[in-house]
């Protein structure tokens, strides 16, 4: 009679945090790639009122517009003059005339309520978009690559950007002297110096961004107080840098729920001993 040969049976637990790890960056995929597919969606469906600009270099805008080509730029790109309006790219690049210049793809001096959609490509200006003194300022499904500063907000508030991408820059987001900044669902790869900088920024949101291949993923100076940094995914020297190491309870920023290796002060990322 033959026997039944048994073979030891070697199970493995899942860590539940792995688990919920994985559901976590399936859900943020499929929600970013949805949320791109709806706001170009009401992208066209808008900008069919605005005007169709043979725009040139240097242009001055003072209604909302739909770029109708290219942009090949030795100048600035284009210059806002007015409160209200929206630029859309409509699938179309604005290139300037290097990272090391001090041209900006689109300049917003001193004006509020001001939206910039693509999907559209912003390239080669010391500021891809630059917005000083301007409140309410959205930013939509751009393409900000090997500028200088992909974004760059100084002394202004209250302004979204969402569904970007940021490549190859040395700053992909910048604020300096601002508030109520909301970074959620940009994609930020090998911007040199950092993704996202904050500097004396308060009060603004950083969430559900992913941030590759920087030597900060985000940093905060001292002076940038009461911001929430929460469920970012990041993989860089330093993924999260607040004031080199400067405690919590000195800045009031909140951190939560991010995945991350290597933060200054160490506790931040979830998950990882730092």
């Amino acid at each position: 009679m033959m026997r039944r040969l048994k073979l030891p049976c070697q199970c493995y637990r899942w860590d539940p945090n792995l688990y919920l790890i994985s559901f976590t960056l399936l859900a943020f995929i499929l929600s970013s790639c949805l949320a791109i597919m709806l706001i170009e969606t009401q992208i066209s469906n808008s900008i069919s009122v605005y005007a169709v600009l043979s725009a040139s270099c240097g242009s001055v805008v003072n209604e909302s517009i739909k770029l109708s080509a290219n942009l090949v730029c030795s100048d600035h790109g284009i210059i806002v003059n007015a409160s209200d309006i929206s630029i859309a790219l409509n699938g179309h690049s604005i290139v300037g005339p290097g990272s090391q210049s001090t041209k900006s793809g689109i300049i917003v001096p001193d004006f509020d309520n001001v939206t910039v959609y693509g999907p559209g490509r912003i390239v080669d200006f010391q500021s891809g978009i630059f917005a000083t003194g301007s409140n309410t300022i959205d930013i939509a499904s751009i393409f900000l690559d090997e500028n200088r500063i992909g974004v760059y907000l100084t002394g202004s508030s209250n302004s979204t950007l969402e569904h970007n991408m940021m490549r190859n820059n040395e700053l992909g987001i910048a604020s300096h002297s601002g508030g109520g900044i909301t970074s959620n669902e940009n994609y930020f790869y090998d911007n040199s110096l950092a993704g996202i900088s904050l500097i004396n920024t308060g009060d603004s949101s950083v969430t559900l961004n992913y941030i590759n291949g920087s030597q900060n993923g985000i940093f905060t100076d001292p002076s940038s107080l009461s911001n929430e940094i929460s469920f970012n995914f990041l993989q860089n020297i330093i993924d999260i840098n607040s004031a080199n190491g400067l405690s919590n309870d000195m800045t009031n920023n909140t951190y939560e729920g991010n995945y991350c290796e290597l933060s200054l002060p160490s506790g931040i990322c979830r998950g990882v001993t730092d």
